[in-house]
């Protein structure tokens, strides 16, 4: 057991703590590329051993979910999509168990759904034609999950609209896209009156108004697209 929480704690600091120490020294690609190969290793032979507990099953859900970040997608990364994708799909794998458990809570829902869109991300970004349909299903757990939706879980919503409006409007349905863009911008209007001086609610009421408001124009509504 102590073996276990060794390897646990190291491939934890691996992950979030040495990594983010490195991140933005200059030259440290290659060392960000060696721990992050480390880390999955560590991760991969902590599996076996934490099927029965649904705690570390989370924490091990979690450091994959970074891991997926720190390997590809869209924010500054190692430039691996395709051990970004591996790394999500296991998270998934993970996140899919724990919520079909008798462990599971509300807030396993909704990781569930959080983490299906991150490899519905790079799923698309690989051209897979299927992402809308598991960005759709990520969006139904969030919205079915029990009890009142926090802030957190509206800003999750809110990007859920946002992945569909960009699955939509790379399949040419401009009319869809638009209905899905509209119901994003109007969940952060929501979030942002709620707690106007949050940063990250202005950010992402700026961010709305700007992609709302590119995506009337490209329909041909100017003058709707102006004033956003």
């Amino acid at each position: 057991e102590r073996r276990f929480e060794d390897v646990q704690q190291l491939a934890h600091e691996l992950v979030f703590d040495l990594h983010d120490a490195i991140a933005t020294l200059p030259g440290s690609t290659k060392v960000r590329e060696l721990l992050v190969r480390r880390a999955a290793a560590y991760l991969d032979r902590l599996a076996p051993d934490a099927a029965a507990d649904a705690r570390l099953q989370r924490e091990i859900a979690s450091a994959w979910e970074k891991l997926g970040d720190v390997q590809g997608g869209y924010n500054a990364n190692l430039g691996d999509d395709a051990g970004a994708l591996e790394s999500h799909t296991k998270a998934v794998a993970i996140r899919e168990a724990i919520f079909r458990s008798a462990a599971s809570t509300p807030e396993d829902q909704k990781a569930l759904a959080r983490a299906e869109g991150s490899l519905c991300r790079m799923r698309g970004k690989a051209g897979d034609k299927a992402a809308l349909s598991h960005y759709r299903r990520g969006l139904g757990l969030l919205e079915s999950a029990p009890g009142p939706a926090d802030a957190a879980t509206r800003r999750a919503i809110a990007i859920a609209h946002f992945n569909i409006a960009g699955a939509l409007t790379d399949a040419g349905d401009l009319a869809g896209a638009l209905l899905e863009k509209r119901r994003e911008f109007g969940i952060y209007e929501e979030v942002y009156a709620a707690a106007p001086e949050d940063r990250s609610n202005q950010r992402n009421l700026a961010l709305g108004c700007k992609y709302l408001g590119g995506l009337l124009e490209r329909t041909g509504d100017p003058v709707a697209a102006r004033p956003l």
